[in-house]
């Protein structure tokens, strides 16, 4: 959570080096079919340092309100569950076939 942007996020960060672009890369010819699974878009960041990080967000007026917690504890329950499911078998295909 980040009270100062006001988010939420769910984030998938590969460290750097050759296997994390591979990954990252792999993964990105896959954007349109991913996106589609996930049922929303999501942030694919190069940081140009080769870091490399995709992420899905929520805007949440006060992530700190009381109010919030159940909806911000279900968005990211069901974002990371969608990732798991998503990236998973993939990221276990790309690394068979490095």
């Amino acid at each position: 959570m980040a009270k100062s942007t006001k988010r939420v996020g769910v984030y998938l960060t590969f460290a750097r080096g050759a296997i994390a672009e591979r990954l990252f890369e792999g993964l990105k010819r896959e954007k349109a079919a991913i996106e589609s699974e996930l049922g929303r878009d999501v942030l694919w960041q190069d940081e140009g340092d080769g870091k490399y990080t995709i992420v899905a967000r929520k805007s949440i007026p006060d992530v700190t309100a009381p109010e919030r917690r159940a909806e911000i504890i279900g968005w990211l329950r069901e974002t990371v569950n969608q990732f798991i499911n998503v990236f998973r078998p993939r990221i276990e295909r790309l690394l068979r076939e490095i």
